[in-house]
């Protein structure tokens, strides 16, 4: 697989500079408007045995 190199923003990148560190926010667009439903942080940071994902 080949893909373009992500250069992510300095603030995400001082969570784990050597991952994709990706902000997720749901929305609802109904007739009243449009909702934040929800955000999530998705990281992943190194560990002794494993990689970590929260």
């Amino acid at each position: 697989m080949i893909e373009e190199i992500i250069e992510q923003h300095p603030v995400l990148a001082k969570l784990n500079p050597t991952s994709v560190n990706t902000l997720r926010i749901w929305v609802v667009v109904d007739s009243s408007g449009i909702h934040v439903a929800g955000a999530f942080l998705r990281k992943c940071w190194p560990t002794r045995s494993s990689w970590v994902q929260a």
